[in-house]
């Protein structure tokens, strides 16, 4: 006796659902990807924002994952094309980004890079508002040397992290910080 699965089949492709928040503004969205040589880029999808609609779909199917973006105005965000849903929320100094394996490890390296460099600018303001005061010695000017140091390490290990999940991932933390490493 044989039997058959009865059932809706996942879609193959991917969805890609774009969410602007009310404060970015912009009156159109336009997504893009890369071609494969990243020569060239191809429009994806273009939507026209309006009052009340700051969300649009676009669905189709891709062969390989590309490097993709998604602009809206003057915002500009990276991910990752690839087969599955990918849902991104822009904001004006904020992007959420869900979808996929290769997505979700880009974001992961995103988040991470943030971080590092938060503890930068956190660093920095310390030390500017030290300097003003003051208080800054030839000790405490070595702290914070080493200190900026590391963030500098924690940044080329994680460009050197980027590079071995997968090569498209690289390509696109490339685009985006490639005034701090070299192309991959």
């Amino acid at each position: 006796m044989a039997m058959a699965a009865c059932g809706k089949q996942a879609d193959p492709g991917y969805r890609i659902t774009c969410t602007l928040a009310d404060g970015l503004k912009a009156d159109t969205v336009k997504i893009y990807a890369y071609s494969e040589d990243y020569g060239a880029s191809r429009l994806l999808g273009s939507h026209t924002v309006a009052t009340g609609d700051r969300s649009f779909v676009v669905d189709g199917v891709t062969d390989e994952p590309a490097v993709a973006f998604v602009r809206a105005g003057s915002r500009t965000a990276y991910f990752i094309l690839e087969n599955g849903d990918i849902d991104m929320a822009l904001g004006n100094n904020t992007v959420s980004l869900r979808g996929p394996r290769l997505n979700a490890e880009y974001y992961k390296v995103f988040s991470e890079r943030c971080g590092i460099m938060n503890r930068r600018i956190a660093l920095r303001k310390k030390y500017d508002a030290m300097m003003a005061r003051g208080e800054i010695t030839d000790s405490i000017d070595r702290q914070f040397e080493a200190a900026y140091k590391i963030t500098c390490d924690s940044l080329q290990r994680l460009h050197a992290r980027a590079r071995q999940l997968h090569p498209v991932v690289a390509k696109a933390v490339w685009y985006q910080y490639g005034n701090e490493i070299t192309a991959p």
